[in-house]
């Protein structure tokens, strides 16, 4: 539909990736069950946002969106909602989500991302695997309140705090105080990795390196706090034949 050429042939595709050349990317860095050798020793910082894709529908349907969404909706109708998408599973996926995020509200539980959530966890896990170089695991869940929250935490939303450039984005992200004082301890962290290999600094919660056992998560909110296997029974409750060694 959007007609995006191919890295190679002649045809069209959806997906914007470094091409696998035998010389300079020599293997895919990620393998169906591996982390690809060369990466071995060098240290990981990686995550993702708490909603993603799940919000785009929102925001395409921007007209609307903005006096029916989550913020506008009575709680008869975020029930029905909730019921509409979990089903029998509708009060354990609250609990769990609740539990996952409690600075969130039910509401939120109706958009939960899983597919890219799930993929760079089974990356974490087989990086962890390889017993070399640390992995640093993020979570950014911070909900931008412009246009009555409808973006809540997009796809590629903490770009512009990590590059601490949000004044480029008020449409989208505002000017408040928290995104301000947000963005300079990301930008910090992610400065301090590429330097030291670390992102932990002062002004940030203890920052552990994940393992399978602790899965230790730094969540950006506007409070920010670090996690251990924080949404695991979540997952496990919306994707329970998910493998993530497979």
């Amino acid at each position: 539909e959007y007609k995006v050429p191919q890295a190679l042939g002649s045809g069209y595709g959806m997906s914007w990736e470094p091409v696998i050349d035998g010389d300079f990317l020599p293997t895919n860095p990620v393998t169906k069950d591996s982390f690809a050798a060369a990466g071995k020793d060098v240290p990981l910082l990686i995550g993702t946002n708490r909603t993603e894709w799940t919000g785009f529908p929102l925001i395409v349907n921007m007209a609307q969106s903005q006096s029916d969404n989550i913020n506008t909706w009575s709680d008869a109708e975020i029930d029905k909602r909730l019921y509409e998408a979990y089903g029998d599973k509708t009060d354990a996926v609250v609990r769990a989500f609740l539990k996952a995020y409690p600075n969130k509200t039910k509401a939120d539980a109706l958009y939960i991302d899983t597919l890219i959530r799930l993929p760079i966890l089974k990356i974490m896990e087989h990086k962890v695997a390889q017993g070399g170089a640390p992995v640093y695991a993020y979570l950014f869940s911070w909900d931008s309140p412009v246009m009555n929250g409808i973006y809540m935490s997009y796809h590629t939303a903490e770009i512009p705090f990590v590059f601490h450039n949000i004044d480029k984005m008020e449409a989208r992200i505002g000017d408040g105080r928290d995104a301000r004082t947000l963005s300079d301890r990301m930008s910090d962290a992610w400065i301090h990795f590429a330097r030291y290999g670390t992102p932990g600094t002062p002004d940030l919660p203890r920052w552990e390196p994940y393992t399978h056992q602790s899965g230790a998560t730094m969540i950006f909110d506007t409070t920010i706090r670090e996690g251990h296997h924080h949404d695991r029974e979540l997952l496990q409750l919306l994707a329970p034949d998910y493998k993530l060694f497979e």
